[in-house]
């Protein structure tokens, strides 16, 4: 990877192990159940509106997130009463029992049916009230956790470039920070460039 010195921090703490199953992306087909399936995307807004791929998928292989959990609950809860089938094979019936229990989502699976969506209800933004005991709005704060690290160590985390939307990719080049033509990328601090005895633009191995 190439190191930068243009710096975003912050840090991410995982797991002892991983499993990573690899699936449909939202820019790919959905044909699951035999139909072309779509999904629901909601933006900072609070508006919904419906979301299916126009492209092949990269592999025949790949199944859709959905599929993949309903099977897992399928093959893990087999007294389940849960219709993982169902929702699996048609995902109108997930939206269905998202009606039923989601304030502001009665008739999801016709509303997002319209052009543009819909909007979810947003109290405070509405009408300017708080579901709170005292009618209030209720601030708390939270301590920052400020992490030490060992001289001569960083801490790594990934994240999301220009021409990016969650995980899906569209392009090599990141304007909001200068960088064209690739994403393994490092961005480290100056002065942490200088006590590592690094230049900018060094090629890098950050698993070491």
């Amino acid at each position: 990877m190439h190191v930068s010195t243009k710096l975003n921090r912050s840090h991410v703490v995982t797991g002892g192990e991983a499993l990573i199953l690899p699936s449909l992306g939202r820019s790919e087909q959905d044909l699951t159940g035999g139909i072309r399936q779509r999904v629901t995307v909601e933006d900072s807004m609070s508006a919904v509106h419906a979301s299916h791929g126009p492209l092949k998928p990269a592999s025949g292989h790949l199944r859709s997130e959905v599929d993949i959990v309903c099977s897992m609950a399928l093959a893990t809860l087999p007294g389940s009463t849960i219709p993982w089938a169902a929702m699996r094979d048609d995902y109108s019936v997930i939206r269905h029992h998202i009606a039923r229990v989601v304030p502001g989502c009665a008739a999801y699976d016709d509303k997002i049916k319209q052009p543009g969506g819909f909007v979810l209800p947003h109290p405070p933004r509405d009408s300017r009230t708080f579901e709170t005991g005292s009618g209030k709005a209720v601030i708390t704060s939270t301590p920052i956790e400020v992490l030490e690290v060992e001289p001569g160590r960083l801490i790594l985390q990934t994240l999301r470039s220009h021409d990016q939307f969650n995980t899906t990719i569209y392009g090599l080049d990141d304007r909001y920070r200068g960088i064209k033509g690739g994403r393994r990328v490092v961005f480290v601090h100056p002065s942490d460039i200088d006590s590592l005895g690094w230049s900018d633009g060094d090629m890098v191995d950050p698993g070491r």
